[in-house]
């Protein structure tokens, strides 16, 4: 028997199998992997389903119906469920899920909402070099953007309508003027350092560098550094930042004890490589530095503000690891009063991350339809 066929088997026999039929919808959201996130975001009373996409569940009616019709693939398996139900929408935060850019449905409007910072580096659609030979382009209904210059980006390989949303789940969260600055410094970790060092020795060896920098300007102007976790299983994570800046030195916090974005609206200053937090983080007026030293080991896209071309040192963000220019920036950015700041955010934000509030206009399309 083939690895292939096992595979297959395996996918069936973990998964949950229902005999029933699908319900019918208004709105089918493709993924349960943080659906609640849109269901949140929508706040509507439209009927709304769960598409499971990674094995979790699977209709027994739905594969007799395409055993029958000699269609085998998970991508027949989706599109049948979906027509069946008849949604008006069927709506995905996978924004680099090929299985999704290729359903063909009947009568039913796709929607792509971007769920994180966009570079060549690790989107398959932006390095792939087949867009740029190809004239079948994948066809999307509706696709929702953090900013212009990835929606150019994106309008070269898809088409449909686009719109500037920002963050989805920022969007949805309103930041409290009462919130206390409880958290001084907060660092967000990019993971586990000791399986970095495996899979990116180089960015780890930089990574370090700039810890030791943080550790040594917290000490010297008696401030306090947070470090927030990556991963779920943060044992490893934890174990690896107490080597690194001593258990004494610094607070380490698993994501699952705070919101990310609530993390932010409560800290002093945060500071950040490349992350979609801190992206985040920046378009709600929080103070955010930017180290962006990645675009030298790796690939120009990861350069800070990327596609937009910027400058490699700007107000907020450096590309310069030395101990001297982190420790001016820091400190700079610290002092700022709120006028001077808001008018930085002002001024940068809108090519960075754009923010429509409560989701206005996704909810708009989703209403437009009875």
């Amino acid at each position: 028997m083939s690895n292939y066929i096992k595979k297959i088997i395996n996918y069936f026999l973990n998964a949950k199998l229902s005999f029933n039929l699908p319900p019918k919808s208004d709105i089918i959201i493709y993924d349960r992997n943080i659906s609640q996130l849109i269901i949140n975001s929508l706040n509507t009373k439209k009927k709304i389903d769960v598409l499971d996409v990674r094995g979790e569940k699977f209709y027994i009616i739905i594969l007799i119906f395409n055993f029958f019709n000699l269609k085998f693939s998970l991508k027949s398996y989706f599109e049948t469920y979906i027509n069946f139900s008849k949604p008006n929408f069927v709506i995905t935060l996978r924004d680099n899920d090929v299985g999704f850019f290729k359903l063909k449905l009947k009568n039913t409007k796709k929607i792509l909402i971007q769920q994180s910072w966009k570079t060549k580096y690790d989107d398959s659609f932006l390095k792939n070099s087949y867009f740029k030979h190809n004239e079948d382009r994948y066809k999307v209904d509706y696709i929702f953007c953090f900013n212009k210059h990835i929606k150019k980006k994106y309008n070269q390989i898809i088409d449909g309508n686009f719109f500037l949303l920002g963050s989805l789940k920022s969007n949805n969260l309103i930041k409290s003027k009462k919130n206390k600055k409880k958290i001084d410094i907060s660092f967000i970790s990019g993971g586990d350092g000791n399986i970095l060092k495996l899979t990116h020795p180089k960015l780890i060896k930089v990574t370090e560098k700039i810890l030791s920098h943080l550790l040594i300007f917290s000490k010297k102007n008696n401030r306090k550094l947070f470090v927030y976790g990556k991963t779920k299983f943060f044992n490893d994570e934890k174990k690896y930042y107490d080597e690194k800046l001593g258990k004494k030195n610094y607070t380490f916090i698993p994501n699952y004890k705070i919101d990310p974005i609530k993390l932010t609206d409560t800290s002093n200053l945060v500071i950040t490589f490349n992350s979609t937090l801190g992206y985040e983080s920046l378009s709600r007026g929080n103070k955010t530095i930017f180290l962006n030293f990645r675009q030298h080991l790796h690939c120009k896209s990861l350069k800070f503000g990327w596609p937009k071309k910027f400058l490699n040192e700007g107000p907020f963000w450096s590309s310069k690891i030395d101990i001297t220019s982190i420790c001016k920036l820091i400190y700079e950015v610290s002092k700022m009063n709120d006028l001077k700041w808001r008018l930085i955010v002002k001024k940068y934000v809108p090519d960075l991350i754009t923010r429509d509030l409560d989701n206005s206009q996704l909810k708009k399309i989703i209403n437009s339809v009875d």
